[in-house]
């Protein structure tokens, strides 16, 4: 038995059932064993960034490890920016590559420290050192990202992987062997502190983070919210959770609307569960200045990780809010103030229902505002929903619905452009039963457009929704504010649509709302990748960009004058 035959019976045994991979000298006997000997689909994407974000998305969306497989040396370069997203995320992602056990430049493919770049984009480094270690490091790397460690590169000298095993192979799978996951109860005492803040509160809020979504709080979130006559809202990353209650005000922070931001900005106590209150959630701690924040998270670097809470409870959600309802009730909690307003459930509804704005009429663009809007109700219900970087994205987060935060996808972790359609075709890779339908932009699109090719190799039904004004959008806006020239921003880019159709996908172009309704009938096919390269407006220019571009003006007209 050669290695490599190893390490493919070790992955089957994991129950991986994908590999995203780039082939090449070093892996093509794994990836081949894999496929033909143990029934593992191997996804051969074109380039390495595609085959790690692909994992990325492949992990988000089933809450499996995502693995991915990239030569030595420039392979994982290529899929750095990748693996740091999976990284700020906290993906299960396994990268699989190579050693050549030299840093010397003029070895080919040489001259990388691998394991110290490695641990600056992944969380942990994984090498083989000889062949009998192979089953404890490949599962190591197995228990690391099913503990919720991150991702992981797992490297296994060229030599070692195409030599000979010599001893007997035997291989326990991690699940058969990890301690079943518990809930961390939480600290009586404080539940009780906590509790003594509740009863005082007049406008309290519940915050929902995506923590929250695995711990299936939903039932203890809505009792809490009866008991205290707290409002409901949820991070961006939690977007869609208890969507339909009448309390829910939506998303906090920058995506909310000027009426919702101002009533939460009222709020004097606010618990805060399974997110970590960052600088977007929170706009630096100003929306919720005033409140009082009790924190509860079973991750104990996430409390007052961003805002020092007044309470912090390390617990699981479901438990802890148990602990909360039932502290309630055993006090006979009997409030003295008044809980928002009468009619605060009638405004949430009609805040909901509010007409939009009167979109921009342009005679080959359609305003991005009514893209969205129309696309809402055309899309299938039951999708999941991928969004690249960038200006486009603006209008999906705070306009189009989904269905649960599982089936969200937020690609901007680490601020990068182009992970879109490089995490939509691995979602929709491993949820087959859901539409996937990726948001981008001309630039974000222009950066992967290689992996289109991929979906259409492996028939991966998938749409993807190109907002294209022809711009970097944000780059443009900030020139703008500034007053400065904008064409190093501008493209004159191809005709998309037939890109995609000469890639073998669908491809239509959109201009107005005519032209949706056509391509709904192909979208609703469900049987193809579909390209829609929707010509948008770049004249509108959403909310929290027109915000960010002021404050940028105005620190930059700062330091001109200090």
């Amino acid at each position: 038995m050669y290695v490599y035959e190893a390490m493919a019976d070790a992955i089957a045994q994991e129950g991986v059932g994908h590999v995203f991979a780039v082939l090449a000298e070093d892996n093509m006997e794994l990836m081949i064993e894999l496929q033909d000997k143990k029934d593992v689909k191997i996804i051969s994407t074109r380039k390495e960034s595609g085959a790690a974000a692909m994992a990325d998305g492949y992990a988000r969306v089933t809450g499996k490890p995502g693995v991915c497989s990239v030569t030595v040396g420039p392979g994982l370069t290529n899929a750095a920016t990748s693996l740091m997203t999976a990284r700020r995320h906290r993906s299960p992602v396994i990268c699989l590559t190579t050693e050549i056990n030299s840093f010397d430049s003029k070895v080919f493919k040489g001259g990388l420290d691998q394991r110290r770049f490695a641990e600056a984009i992944a969380e942990k480094y994984i090498q083989v050192y000889h062949a009998e270690a192979l089953a404890e490091g490949i599962h190591l790397a197995f228990r690391h990202v099913r503990s919720g460690g991150g991702p992981v590169v797992l490297a296994v000298p060229r030599e070692i992987m195409k030599s000979v095993l010599d001893m007997d192979w035997e291989y326990s799978p991690t699940e058969v062997m990890m301690p079943a996951q518990q809930r961390i109860y939480p600290n009586p005492e404080l539940i009780a502190k906590a509790v003594d803040i509740l009863r005082v509160a007049e406008r309290p809020v519940i915050l929902v983070g995506r923590g929250v979504s695995g711990s299936h709080a939903e039932q203890e979130i809505i009792s809490l919210a009866e008991r205290t006559g707290a409002l409901i809202a949820t991070t961006l990353l939690a977007k869609g959770y208890l969507a339909d209650h009448p309390r829910n005000v939506g998303i906090a922070g920058p995506f909310a609307s000027k009426e919702i931001h101002a009533i939460l900005s009222q709020s004097d106590c606010v618990i805060a569960v399974g997110c970590s209150l960052n600088n977007d959630t929170t706009e630096y701690g100003l929306l919720f200045a005033e409140a009082q924040i009790i924190h509860i998270d079973q991750d104990p670097a996430a409390i007052g990780a961003f805002i020092t809470p007044a309470v912090g409870i390390i617990g699981d959600a479901r438990a802890s809010l148990t602990a909360l309802n039932v502290e309630i009730d055993r006090q006979r909690f009997d409030r003295k103030g008044d809980v928002w307003r009468d009619d605060i459930e009638s405004f949430v509804s009609s805040s909901r229902s509010a007409l939009p704005s009167p979109y921009a009429v342009a005679p080959d663009a359609i305003d991005p505002r009514q893209l969205i809007a129309e696309l809402d109700k055309m899309l299938p219900r039951e999708r999941i929903v991928v969004t690249d970087s960038g200006h486009a994205v603006c209008f999906v987060a705070d306009k189009l619905s989904v269905p649960h935060p599982s089936q969200f996808v937020w690609t901007p972790d680490f601020g990068s452009v182009g992970m879109g359609l490089y995490q939509g075709v691995g979602a929709a890779v491993g949820r087959p039963d859901k539409h996937v339908v990726v948001f981008t932009g001309d630039g974000g699109f222009m950066m992967g457009l290689e992996e289109l090719d991929t979906a259409v190799r492996y028939q991966v039904p998938i749409t993807v929704v190109v907002m294209n004004d022809g711009a970097f959008g944000i780059e443009v806006h900030l020139l703008e504010a500034e007053k400065k020239p904008i064409d190093l921003a501008l493209f004159n880019n191809p005709d998309f649509a037939a890109v995609a159709t000469a890639l073998g996908a669908v491809g239509l172009t959109v201009r107005n709302t005519e032209d949706l309704r056509a391509a709904a009938v192909e979208v609703a096919k469900k049987n193809w990748p579909v390209l829609i390269d929707a010509k948008v407006n770049p004249h509108i220019v959403h909310e929290v960009l027109q915000e960010v571009a002021g404050r940028y003006l105005v620190t930059r007209q700062d330091g001109q004058n200090s």
